[in-house]
């Protein structure tokens, strides 16, 4: 984790994190594709959000998304690059934020033949779910009380809640795949979806444009 330098008696912090959600069971120097995603943790610059598709609820990916090139000894059909943007200041004293789920189209590929209707669900909701704990994220930051007023103390507590809750991604992530099968499951992708649906709609409160 590294901080963006921020202007004199503000607290500032700009981070990317991205992981190939989806990823194939990479073996040897195919190791590199997950490598290219996850290189993009670390200080944000408006270049680092330019061409990635932040998460709204009418926007849903289509296959043409995916423009990444597949890895040679991919295991599945396709890897979405999912991940969070997320910046926080203390302007006088004042917590301000923005926290985005983001998919990146670079990174994020599809096997000619694979574009199945069922395999776009499953990548679809891996971007949902990096939406419902950027809600949980933006919750967690709302109900802190007067976090700002040691700015060191805020960069240990906002930074700390970051960094937990991308953990906690990463392993909401792994089970998904592991008990959807990868998405080959249509049963239990199914249930998977109305639970994040549900989840979605509990903390509609905290979607991005509703944050004060």
């Amino acid at each position: 984790m590294r901080e963006r330098p921020g202007r004199p008696g503000i607290a500032a912090c700009g981070l990317l994190f991205c992981a190939l959600a989806a990823r194939a069971s990479w073996a040897g120097p195919a190791d590199r594709a997950e490598d290219a995603c996850a290189a993009a943790i670390g200080e944000r610059s408006a270049h680092d959000d330019a061409g990635r598709v932040v998460w709204t609820r009418d926007r849903r990916l289509a296959w043409s998304d995916f423009q990444g090139n597949a890895p040679a000894r991919a295991a599945e059909g396709a890897g979405s690059c999912v991940g969070f943007a997320v910046s926080w200041e203390c302007p006088a004293g004042e917590l301000r934020f923005d926290i985005m789920a983001t998919f990146d189209p670079g990174e994020s590929w599809v096997e000619r033949g694979a574009e199945s209707p069922l395999l776009l669900r499953h990548e679809q909701l891996h971007f949902d779910l990096t939406e419902l704990f950027a809600r949980r994220l933006r919750k967690q930051f709302t109900d802190l009380r007067n976090p700002c007023q040691n700015p060191r103390d805020a960069r240990q507590v906002l930074d700390g809640a970051v960094v937990g809750a991308y953990r906690e991604w990463q392993e909401a992530q792994r089970r998904y795949d592991a008990e959807t099968r990868r998405g080959t499951d249509a049963a239990v992708q199914g249930g998977w979806e109305r639970r994040a649906r549900r989840d979605l709609e509990d903390l509609e409160a905290f979607g991005r444009g509703e944050v004060p």
